[in-house]
């Protein structure tokens, strides 16, 4: 009988340890955070771009995210020092992410609906993967394809369910907003590619301060003629405040917990949590704004949930 327990016991060790990969890891909780910062963003920006030009607004919001990031650093005693070899892609990254696609994104937003807006950046998840793919960083896995589908799909019935009545793109009174948009989608599919290879090679924090320093300077220049001719008596507290929660809250924390999430799991894996905004997007206006909680929502959500599962194993 002891020879057969030996003979068994190191047979069960070898066998293999089943884990369960629905929890969260803390990167992804914290990303998840990202994208209700993000996904109330978009509400908060475009009150903003009602009163303020696109070019100040910028100007006045990366100002107060590079404060943000500053008083963080020196709280915590983060070194500012980066690698010399950094400095010049940190430079087009910059240039990239601050001033080339927020001059897309926020004149897109400008001159088309908000639900236009969301509509277009679902494809932005989508190319990041797609790009992956095709530069055999990632392998095309049915669950993979699958994953992405089902997640695209729930997105777009989450939209569609909320947007039905608001949504018409290429329409005359959009069709300027929604090339733009379409536009900036794909710089920042570039752009994520970019980044991801700065952050890979340098610490996050210091590395997103400079690169908000950088992008803050060029879009203060950019915004000069905006800054002359604009009537400061038309700065409310509730202008202010928009700013604020767009600067500090979306760009410094946000951006700072989206650029660990592209250092520590990928491109990939980090672009597919951007198919939580509209979700966040349409429980923020079924809690505050009195929309319906419909069947449809029920059903996106589901979709969504489902597909970024297996992205997340595939």
């Amino acid at each position: 009988m002891p020879e057969k327990v030996i003979a068994i016991l190191p047979t069960a060790e070898r066998k293999p340890v089943v884990r369960l990969n629905m929890p969260l890891a803390p990167i992804e909780m914290l990303l998840v955070l990202g994208m209700i910062i993000w996904g109330t963003h978009y509400s908060v920006a475009k009150a903003a771009l009602s009163v303020l030009p696109p070019f100040l607004f910028n100007a006045l919001r990366f100002s107060a995210a590079v404060a943000t990031l500053y008083l963080i650093m020196r709280a915590s005693s983060e070194s500012f020092a980066l690698k010399r070899s950094a400095i010049l892609r940190l430079i087009f990254t910059s240039f990239l992410l601050h001033v080339l696609y927020q001059v897309f994104f926020i004149n897109g937003l400008r001159y088309t609906t908000v639900a236009n807006s969301v509509l277009i950046s679902t494809i932005a998840p989508v190319g990041v993967i797609i790009v992956n793919i095709l530069l055999r960083r990632e392998r095309g896995s049915w669950r993979l394809f699958s994953g992405m589908s089902l997640a695209f799909g729930g997105v777009l019935i989450v939209i569609l369910s909320r947007y039905a009545d608001q949504i018409g793109l290429g329409t005359p009174t959009t069709l300027l907003g929604d090339a733009l948009t379409v536009i900036g989608t794909f710089i920042w599919v570039g752009m994520t590619f970019s980044l991801r290879t700065l952050m890979t090679d340098n610490p996050v924090i210091p590395t997103s301060f400079w690169l908000l320093l950088c992008g803050t300077v060029l879009d203060a220049c950019i915004a000069i003629p905006e800054t002359l001719h604009f009537d400061w008596s038309l700065l409310t507290w509730e202008v202010g405040l928009a700013v604020l929660y767009s600067g500090v809250v979306s760009i410094g924390i946000g951006g700072a917990i989206w650029n660990l999430a592209l250092k520590r799991i990928g491109a990939s894996r980090t672009a597919s949590f951007l198919n939580l905004q509209p979700i966040v997007a349409a429980f923020v206006a079924v809690i505050f704004l009195g929309e319906p909680f419909t069947l449809w929502l029920v059903l996106g959500i589901g979709l969504v949930i489902v597909g970024m599962t297996r992205l997340r194993i595939g």
